[in-house]
């Protein structure tokens, strides 16, 4: 008996929900080209997201020509709205996975070193799920000349254009902020170290495009501190003041997302992403050719995704959690509503066109009369 997986009433949900399709493409980490096929049917889920599909519940079964719901009867409308973990199914964890985090929650409760942490999460490159497209290569240590290091590199390929990423990391002991809510000296530096790198790349335009094909605007994050420094409310508008000013090119964040982004695939095991980071030379010898030929497409070459920064109003640590060791503080949320992730619409009533005669200092056009005989 053969047995599918398709995505019956995806678009009803996705519409309900108030997810755009870029949204939902990047939440299930397909292309944003496959989601009109998949609602209408009349394209299949690859073998990737059919694999997924069977684990998940928010997609149905249909073999020998009867379609069962394996949802139990349950449909996406009235799953209680807490998540993504809330759509996922009973899986055993992943041991290898679950060390792997309470290994790194251990690094940042005794303080370590700056390079301990970079160390360890180029050896895990599924602590950057969500950052990190599953599949996609994470660079480590890639240099701009003689002159800077950058951390991390990422090039995602989304629907928005070839957008690179330019990784800062900090140590678990730095403070965000000051007692006042401004800015400490270690984050005023990260910021101003960000902002290096992308002048540098502007300024040697030519030695950049070789080394990341097609950067433009590269996206500039810092990650340092521990979110337990943003329990108040206050400390969260503080810094979402911060990333709402940077927002065009740099966003601030804490070490303990990497944490919650590796509980994303707890249940998945690392076998979705590379084994480990990539080095400088590695990056050097090239892309691999269907990330090429992406970057050279017309997709590829287009910059919506600066449109998109500019538009953000809501970033990862404005959302509160839990404790510490609470089960909301231990799970991703996946899927948002967008209305939470845009400028609220005012409506303006539509502009009325004016007739030349109306302009100021402008004739009124057309054949004049001549004076009475």
């Amino acid at each position: 008996m053969k047995i599918e997986v398709r995505a019956t009433g995806l678009k009803a949900m996705r519409e309900k929900r108030g997810l755009t399709q870029r949204k939902l493409a990047h939440d299930l980490g397909i292309s944003q080209n496959y989601i009109p096929a998949i609602e209408a049917n009349s394209r299949q889920a690859g073998p990737k997201l059919q694999q997924r599909g069977r684990r998940s519940s928010t997609l149905q079964r249909v073999g020998g020509g009867r379609r069962r719901n394996v949802t139990g009867g349950k449909t996406l409308e009235n799953l209680p709205r807490v998540g993504a973990s809330s759509y996922r199914p009973a899986a055993r964890p992943s041991k290898i996975v679950a060390r792997a985090i309470a290994e790194y929650e251990a690094l940042l409760d005794h303080g370590a070193s700056e390079l301990a942490i970079q160390k360890f999460l180029a050896a895990h490159p599924y602590f950057w799920n969500g950052l990190l497209r599953m599949g996609n290569d994470l660079y480590s240590k890639i240099r701009l000349g003689d002159e800077y290091e950058i951390d991390f590199v990422i090039c995602d390929p989304s629907s928005d254009g070839a957008e690179w990423h330019l990784i800062e990391i900090e140590r678990p002991t730095a403070k965000l902020l000051t007692k006042a809510g401004d800015p400490t000296r270690e984050l005023t530096h990260a910021l101003g170290q960000v902002r290096e790198w992308q002048r540098w790349i502007e300024r040697n335009p030519d030695y950049a495009q070789k080394l990341m094909p097609g950067i433009d605007h590269p996206q500039g994050y810092v990650f340092m501190g521990r979110r337990s420094e943003l329990e108040s409310p206050t400390a969260r508008e503080r810094l979402r003041a911060i990333n709402m000013q940077n927002r065009a090119n740099v966003e601030v964040g804490t070490l303990d997302r990497f944490a919650e982004q590796a509980r994303s695939v707890l249940t998945w095991g690392p076998s979705h992403h590379k084994p480990r980071a990539k080095t400088h030379r590695e990056l050097r010898a090239g892309l691999r050719p269907d990330m090429l030929s992406y970057i050279r497409s017309d997709m590829g070459h287009d910059r919506q995704f600066i449109k998109e920064r500019r538009r953000r109003t809501r970033f990862d640590e404005d959302w509160p959690r839990g404790k510490a060791g609470d089960d909301e503080s231990r799970e991703v949320t996946v899927i948002r509503p967008v209305k939470a992730l845009r400028a609220p619409i005012v409506e303006r009533a539509p502009r009325r066109s004016r007739k030349p005669s109306q302009i100021k200092g402008k004739k009124k056009s057309g054949p004049t009369r001549g004076p009475r005989d």
